[in-house]
């Protein structure tokens, strides 16, 4: 007689491999469960890496465009700090410059004014903070290791004494390549531009100066500002041409 086995209704439930499995576990249900847990072929594994490498390359270069775009970004304000630097620096500065002499050791009188073509000394007014500040400042600009300084004091700087007492130097732009100063002067009836100012023999100050700043990247930026002690009443109705001393 063929083996038979009788299953009751509680019997009827086997667990295998985490499956509830009715009635008898036979040759054909355990194939169903193993098919249910069969792995990845090598065509799926292969457009699953293909899958994740394009989603990668997109997000990549999501990224690299979004760190470009900040990195100009970037550059912008910061070039646009700068010129709002200079610009205030020029109006304070060039707007309210005024004739200033001091003694030699001879003790001739010479104006602190000395205007190149890569520097430029000068005196001007300012508004009066302190009882023992006075209201005036003189400024000292000039090119130094691709930075443009400005050198501050309240006590002439002398561009026949180098004397560094009392001076506070600034950087107001850095990354320039090079910058170059022309100072406005009157000659016979005619507006001329010079990019060295007679200082030996010249007790004026240039009616104008303009000054061109040439950044590393290429850019360039050029401010010109009318100086305030230079017209007819502010020297007294005695301008004379340098020509002329």
């Amino acid at each position: 007689m063929k083996y038979r086995q009788v299953y009751s209704y509680f019997e009827r439930i086997r667990v295998w491999g985490g499956l509830k499995v009715f009635g008898p576990v036979s040759k054909s249900r355990l194939g169903f469960v193993f098919k249910k847990k069969r792995n990845f072929t090598l065509l799926e594994m292969v457009l699953a890496i293909a899958i994740f490498a394009m989603m990668m390359l997109t997000i990549g270069t999501g990224m690299f465009s979004i760190q470009q775009t900040w990195s100009k970004m970037s550059k912008k304000n910061k070039m646009i700090n700068m010129y709002q630097i200079l610009d205030r620096v020029f109006d304070t500065t060039f707007r309210n410059c005024i004739p200033f002499t001091w003694a030699d050791d001879n003790f001739q009188q010479r104006s602190v004014f000395a205007g190149n073509n890569d520097e430029c000394v000068l005196a001007y007014s300012h508004r009066i903070t302190s009882a023992s500040g006075g209201g005036i400042r003189f400024l000292k600009l000039s090119l130094k290791n691709e930075n443009l300084i400005a050198a501050y004091s309240q006590f002439p700087i002398l561009y026949w004494n180098e004397n560094k007492i009392g001076i506070q130097e600034e950087v107001l732009a850095t990354g320039i390549k090079t910058i170059s100063f022309l100072y406005a002067s009157r000659e016979n009836s005619e507006i001329v531009w010079l990019d060295d100012w007679n200082k030996e023999n010249n007790q004026n100050i240039p009616l104008a100066i303009q000054v061109t700043v040439r950044w590393k990247d290429g850019t360039s930026e050029q401010w010109l500002r009318r100086t305030a002690g230079a017209g007819k009443f502010e020297s007294y109705g005695k301008r004379v041409n340098s020509n002329e001393i």
